[in-house]
């Protein structure tokens, strides 16, 4: 079922992705479905990348156009709302992807855009969907041959046969935490984790919102401390930062970042080095959807106290 954790964790390396791609190959099993998520913070979707050079069968996956939806007027819904399952589902159709199809995820090394697409199909009903470590930088340090030539054009919907049931499913497979509950505060034992920059998370930078702070009673916990050039750290430092952050494989976990991206980097990471473990629950508008709603800040180096309502 999408949104099981796996006995392995979600990430694969550039080695075991080529393993795995040759030896279903050779053996006539479900080879992986590659996608490519080639986008940058403040440079959006990168298809002119891509088209330079990608992993050979490789389809790009827009996340501005596809990883994203529509979202509330307000801004309540954050910079890059979460997409209708259902809108999802018609890309994947549309590029002959199945619910069953075992899929990797990939991006030009940051792992933000492969970590977003690892979350958002599986909330649309994916059931393997795993991350190449690294990205297309890790591909290509290690020596893997690279494609060159434009995204393939998608089929016409008209023409392919009606969904299955599997991609009729009710919409929203992965848990997701709202406002309103986080207005109330984090249960007891929840840890809240903010996954931005610390000068962002403390107030003293803004990027693009307006003000900065953070969710009150959330902890600042940066991408990079988990990452470094897109790779996963060792498994034992990781939960180290992670055990600094209150977090070990029993503590519920909310993930939360600008706008719903490098959020599901921090999720990814946890599911790696604590496979088997409940997944973090996903705060998608983030923090520019918190501040859109007009909701209390708090600012500083310590997570605060959410105000009663």
């Amino acid at each position: 079922m999408p949104g099981e954790p796996t006995a392995t964790g979600p990430l694969l390396t550039a080695g075991e992705l080529a393993t795995r791609l040759q030896t279903t190959a050779q053996h006539s099993g479900a080879v992986p479905v590659l996608l490519d998520v080639r986008w940058d913070l403040g440079g959006g979707a990168d298809p002119d990348g891509f088209a330079a050079a990608h992993v050979p069968g490789a389809f790009f996956c827009d996340l501005e156009a596809v990883l994203s939806g529509p979202g509330a007027p307000d801004g309540t819904d954050g910079r890059h709302p979460i997409p209708h399952p259902g809108d999802v589902r018609t890309w994947l159709r549309a590029h002959r992807i199945t619910p069953g199809d075992p899929v990797v995820v990939m991006d030009g090394g940051h792992g933000a855009g492969a970590a977003r697409g690892w979350w958002v199909l599986r909330d649309a009903g994916q059931q393997d969907v795993r991350v190449l470590d690294g990205g297309l930088r890790a591909w290509r340090a290690a020596g893997l041959p690279l494609e060159q030539g434009p995204a393939a054009a998608p089929v016409a919907t008209d023409d392919l046969p009606a969904p299955s049931a599997e991609f009729r499913e009710a919409p929203g497979a992965l848990p997701r935490a709202t406002a309103p509950q986080l207005r109330g505060g984090l249960p007891a034992g929840t840890a809240g984790l903010d996954a931005r920059p610390a000068a962002r998370y403390r107030g003293e930078e803004l990027g693009p919102d307006p003000v900065g702070g953070h969710l009150p009673g959330f902890r600042s916990l940066p991408v990079a401390d988990l990452y470094s050039d897109g790779v996963l750290r060792d498994p034992e430092e990781v939960r180290a930062r992670l055990a600094d952050a209150g977090v070990d494989a029993t503590t519920p976990v909310v993930v939360s970042c600008g706008s719903g991206i490098t959020a599901c980097q921090v999720a990814l990471a946890h599911q790696q080095v604590f496979p088997g473990a409940p997944e973090p629950v996903l705060y998608p508008p983030s923090f520019s959807g918190w501040l859109a709603g007009g909701h209390p800040l708090a600012t500083g180096a310590e997570p605060g106290t959410m105000p009663p309502a």
